[in-house]
């Protein structure tokens, strides 16, 4: 198989990452003590073992297989010439990188102490694989300086004229709106929450506050509420909302809008045609995005020509997957 394929997919920073994040979070899956249960069924043990068999006979389980190993194989790869250039990492970075390690599992110290030990595996086993990760990440850093790779300002500019669909806009609405929730399966609950946004609704043609005031005050979507409602961010909507949205005038505010999150009120306040993005808005953001192609397709080169000059034995068992 071709060993850059999926790690060429991943971003290069991310390099390493799997093999010491897999470590705890994947541990169940190698447990074959059959007091590991997973679950009781009118006191029939279910075991991690048992689940293992039935996963591991899956044709998904053996793809998964063959890319954690392209991934595995790429990173040693890198770590090896890592190691001929001498580079070197300190006591205290892998210390750091073990504790920020821990932090990200959001797990007790009982539960990693008992997944390390169900694995047998140390700390010191652990901060290995960091300080190799660590010297990987470094090297393709120092690697990337030393090319020095640039994006001039007439490749971006051919880029943008090259690709003029790429920066067209749609049409688009800058809303606030009020969420009162309610619960579809809960008739009482259905009730009271339509009762509560027909108040809403009345104190807004009452004039008993703005719209951004009340939705500070009686609206249920907290991501948004203080700031009176106004949704800033991409986020998939449902189509009644989105239509309703996009049928109001400016200033306007909708009728009652009900959705699965429950009863909406929204307002608009500003509708922005359809378009295109002018290059000057884009400029900076799409000299990054070309010179991270750059970056990538010469790393991809690189890791070809470790590959090409490297003795590579591959003894996972080949099956046919889709």
């Amino acid at each position: 198989f071709g060993l850059t394929g999926v790690f060429m997919r991943k971003i290069i920073v991310t390099l390493g990452v799997i093999s010491v994040v897999s470590i705890l979070t994947v541990s169940t899956a190698f447990s074959q003590n059959d007091s590991d249960v997973a679950a009781t069924v009118n006191g029939q043990k279910i075991t991690i073992s048992e689940i293992n068999r039935v996963v591991q006979a899956l044709p998904q389980y053996h793809k998964l297989q063959l890319e954690m190993l392209e991934d595995m194989i790429v990173k040693t790869l890198i770590y090896q010439e890592s190691v001929k250039a001498g580079v070197k990492v300190d006591k205290s970075e892998v210390d750091s990188g073990f504790k920020e390690y821990l932090k990200r599992l959001n797990l007790s110290d009982d539960v990693v102490k008992r997944e390390m030990k169900r694995m047998n595996l140390t700390e010191d086993v652990m901060k290995e694989e960091i300080r190799k990760q660590l010297m990987v990440e470094r090297f393709l850093k120092n690697r990337a300086k030393t090319m020095n790779l640039t994006v001039s300002d007439e490749e971006v500019r051919s880029f943008y004229n090259e690709n003029p669909d790429t920066f067209n806009k749609p049409e688009r609405v800058h809303i606030r709106h009020i969420l009162v929730q309610s619960d579809p399966t809960d008739k009482q609950k259905m009730e009271a929450a339509k009762k509560k946004i027909y108040e809403v609704r009345d104190k807004i043609k009452r004039k008993e506050g703005t719209f951004a005031e009340l939705a500070k005050k009686y609206s249920d979507d907290k991501s948004n509420a203080d700031n009176g409602g106004e949704i800033t961010r991409n986020s998939p909507l449902p189509k009644a909302f989105i239509d309703t949205a996009f049928a109001l005038g400016k200033d306007q505010v909708s009728e009652v809008v009900r959705t699965p999150m429950g009863f909406h009120l929204i307002q608009m306040i500003e509708k922005k045609p359809a378009g295109k993005t002018q290059l000057n808005e884009i400029k900076d953001s799409l000299r990054f995005r070309l010179l991270e192609q750059k970056n990538n397709n010469a790393m991809k080169k690189y890791v070809d020509s470790l590959v090409e000059k490297s003795k590579i034995d591959i003894k996972l068992e080949k099956r046919n997957v889709k």
